[in-house]
């Protein structure tokens, strides 16, 4: 795959965990995303305010996990979301994510 100016872009398949033992990545250190979806920020900082309410409700091992649970679908999402911007094919568009999914998430317990 080409970027606009014909550069290579490499895709990275989506990382399996989310974390090990302490350690826990976000955003793109976790799962790229393709430039062309426009969506690094996005998840970059969903990830951190999800994860930030995690660990404010929860022991480590429980934040990560529902990290991970609650968060992968979304990122799946976002990582197909490419391939649609790329071909245009609208005929599976619920499997994508876009711009008003986001996560429902407040600062509330």
């Amino acid at each position: 795959m080409l970027d606009k100016d014909n550069n290579p872009l490499f895709e990275e398949d989506l990382i399996k965990d989310y974390s090990h033992g302490r350690v826990a990545l976000i955003g793109d250190a976790l799962h790229t995303a393709d430039p062309n979806a426009g969506m690094g920020t996005t998840l970059g900082l969903e990830d951190a305010m999800y994860l930030s309410k995690m660990l404010r409700d929860h022991d480590y091992k429980d934040a990560f996990y529902y990290f991970e649970h609650d968060r992968k679908p979304r990122a799946e999402k976002v990582f197909r979301s490419a391939s649609l911007l790329d071909n245009l094919d609208f005929d599976h568009a619920e499997d994508y994510a876009f711009f008003n999914d986001g996560i429902d998430a407040g600062w509330d317990k």
